[in-house]
């Protein structure tokens, strides 16, 4: 129990000692910081001659308190919306052109599927009078051979009439 009571006293002796120094530490740096900070306004002020403290705060307090009673307020509200204006031009420009890029696109599709339909009708058409002449040209031959073998015909019917009378065969009429 003896070692155990001394160990415990080393501890709190230990701790006690630590809280000490830390206590110490503390208002060593707390005085030397307030010395220096002496120094620094004392140097501070020896530059300062001639110069006068700006009163930047007090100006931006002014246009506050002018702002809260209506005067110099600038162009909160105008801004917001000449910006909003400009804003809503400058898309309105980039979507119509994008807009219009898109329509020029589908024209030129458009376009092409249109002449090319074009070309192909113009090709069958051609192909169909191209066999409508053919057409035309063998019924042509076929009506000229009709006609020939018509008069031929004729010709043989009236020859043929002629020589029924032609009893002698002088090839007159007798």
């Amino acid at each position: 129990v003896n070692a155990s009571e001394r160990r415990t006293s080393k501890r709190t002796n230990t701790m006690m000692m630590k809280s000490f120094q830390r206590q110490l530490i503390f208002i060593f740096t707390f005085i030397t910081s307030l010395s220096l900070g002496q120094e620094y306004q004392e140097s501070y002020q020896d530059y300062a001659e001639g110069y006068q403290q700006d009163n930047l705060y007090a100006d931006y307090a002014m246009k506050q308190q002018d702002k809260a009673v209506g005067g110099g307020g600038g162009l909160g509200f105008g801004k917001v919306l000449l910006f909003g204006g400009a804003g809503w031009v400058g898309g309105a420009v980039f979507q119509s052109k994008k807009a219009k890029q898109i329509l020029q696109k589908k024209q030129v599709i458009e376009a092409k599927k249109l002449y090319s339909q074009y070309y192909n009708d113009v090709y069958k058409l051609q192909e169909q009078n191209a066999e409508l002449v053919s057409v035309i040209e063998k019924l042509q031959v076929a009506l000229q051979k009709a006609q020939e073998k018509r008069e031929t015909e004729a010709m043989q019917r009236d020859y043929d009439e002629f020589k029924q009378p032609d009893v002698d065969g002088d090839d007159k009429i007798s």
